[in-house]
């Protein structure tokens, strides 16, 4: 290939270290001066020592003009796609497979940001393990799999989960989550709140979420039970902050965050919990310092350091601000790319609340569904606490807070990121 590639970058290829004499005396050599403490090309660098700056003479990942792979990578990404995805290549304990397809899925819309060269390894590496390892009749023929057995690419939500046991079950709109109460007596008012989950597809950078908020809303209403939402009772539209931050494309993945030492070094001093890695990862503690600055952070860690000391929490939050309580980080029980990524709390919550209460009211729904909506709310909730981030209603956020004390729309691959909330009132007076 080095003909056509030379000519593609418009250069002649000479190879100056091809001479009789110097390979005679390389041959006389000992290994070492090929490769020795972790270095290659050990005599070269010794014998530029001093006439090529360090950069280079000590550069490791030196390469030239190479094939250009990435245009033949995405001329075969469906097959290379399928290797990714495939149950031997998860099966392998080398790879953290939903994150190399993460990753990939990112090279082939983003190709800019990333290079070939580990998706060249990662491919060698199991069609090796394929071709002489694994207990199959004959050597791998084509990129998709055997001849015999072609490879099947699985959809993007089976590809993501861990194991099979994890995946998403589809689930009736007018049903709780598995563990969880429809409904629950809310200890801030007395009032018995209904919860409603909606499961949606999996959201990505650029969609329009109003648009699907309206749809998902008509699938509600369309074959909604009788005295599931009772007439004229008050409703709220309920969304998890964590998908308008992707679709905002405030969420990255966690390759794509590269934190500084202060990040790594602060993120070690932050406690970590089932329910959520809070800023206890470097990445999620490299967006808070991007976010409100690394004087805030230090200071908010030394009053935080201070509070721990007399007994009161909280008080790194309260200095460091809201927009940072709500950084998110990777968690693998959730669902993709929540289960790679890191991401900023959703720009303007109240305004996407209105656009969406908007497109609510504009939705082909009953009228006195639509006559009974208060409004949308923005919602942060885990196993452990739960914060509303943004609202276009009256309601108190405490009131709305308290409705979702269990978390009914999941910790896991529920995929329910939405809810329709009811306020059924007091049972008494009901």
């Amino acid at each position: 290939y080095e003909d056509k590639n030379t000519m593609r970058f418009s250069i002649e290829g000479r190879v100056p270290f091809v001479d009789k004499e110097l390979l005679k005396f390389l041959f006389s050599l000992d290994e070492s001066a090929i490769i020795h403490d972790g270095w290659n090309k050990r005599i070269l660098r010794e014998s530029m020592d001093g006439i090529l700056p360090d950069m280079i003479s000590k550069r490791r990942n030196k390469i030239g003009f190479t094939t250009p792979e990435g245009e033949w990578f995405r001329s075969i990404a469906p097959q290379l796609r399928d290797i990714f995805a495939s149950e031997s290549f998860a099966s392998r304990p080398f790879f953290d497979a939903p994150s190399v397809l993460a990753l990939f899925d990112d090279y082939i819309a983003h190709p800019e940001n990333h290079g070939t060269l580990m998706f060249w390894r990662l491919l060698n590496v199991e069609l090796w393990m394929r071709t002489f390892f694994d207990d199959v009749e004959g050597a791998v023929q084509s990129l998709g799999g055997s001849a015999e057995q072609p490879a099947q690419a699985p959809t993007l939500a089976a590809a993501h989960a861990p194991a099979a046991e994890e995946e998403t079950v589809s689930k009736s709109d007018y049903l709780a989550n598995p563990g969880k109460e429809l409904d629950l007596v809310s200890e801030a008012d007395a009032h018995t709140w209904r919860r409603l989950p909606l499961q949606t597809e999996l959201v990505a950078r650029g969609d329009d979420i109003e648009k699907l908020a309206r749809e998902r809303v008509e699938r509600f209403a369309a074959d909604l039970p009788t005295g599931t939402v009772p007439e004229g009772s008050p409703w709220y539209f309920v969304i998890s902050e964590k998908i308008i931050a992707i679709a905002q494309g405030r969420s990255w993945f966690t390759w794509e965050v590269k934190p500084r030492r202060s990040a790594k070094m602060l993120s070690r001093f932050v406690s970590r919990t089932p329910a959520g890695i809070g800023l206890g990862d470097p990445t999620t503690m490299e967006l808070a310092i991007r976010e409100v600055g690394l004087p805030r952070v230090l200071a908010a860690s030394a009053a935080g350091a201070a509070g721990k000391v007399v007994g009161r929490k909280g008080v790194f939050y309260e200095v460091v601000g809201a927009n940072v309580r709500a950084i998110d980080g990777p968690t693998p029980y959730s669902a993709f790319p929540s289960n790679v990524s890191a991401k900023l709390p959703p720009k303007d919550p109240d305004g996407v609340s209105a656009r969406i209460s908007a497109a609510i009211r504009g939705a082909d729904i009953p009228a006195a569904l639509r006559d009974s909506f208060v409004g949308t709310v923005v919602m942060d909730a885990n196993d452990i606490g739960r914060n509303v981030l943004g609202s276009d209603v009256a309601t108190p956020h405490t009131q709305l807070e308290a409705t979702f004390a269990d978390n009914p729309l999941g910790q896991g691959r529920q995929r329910t990121p939405l809810a329709i909330l009811v306020d059924l009132g007091i049972a008494s007076q009901r």
